[in-house]
């Protein structure tokens, strides 16, 4: 048998390694072990995290968290027992 030279395995092996440092960084960022993105020098587009943002952010936590203090909890009632045909007593004197 006649073995094949193929693109598939080699470009398996590159997508494995790809998802897996990408997966890595993922997780990095979501622990907070990346810091936040900078601007570039010389007019990046990435996002700069002021001290504005993070007052903003607060504010509107803050502004949540007084809105789920409104919300009342309102359990359901049991439904009362009902008695089932199926479970009378029997009946006396007979």
């Amino acid at each position: 048998m006649e073995r094949r030279q193929g693109w598939l395995f080699p470009l398996m092996v590159v997508a494995a390694g790809t998802v897996t440092v990408f997966g890595c960084l993922g997780i990095a960022a979501i622990l907070g072990y990346l810091p936040p993105p900078r601007a570039m020098e010389g007019g990046g587009s990435h996002v700069v995290l002021t001290p504005a943002y993070y007052e903003a952010l607060e504010r509107s936590s803050a502004r949540l968290l007084a809105q789920m203090d409104l919300v009342v909890v309102v359990e359901p009632e049991a439904p009362k027992a009902a008695r089932s045909p199926a479970r009378r007593t029997p009946e006396r004197g007979r």
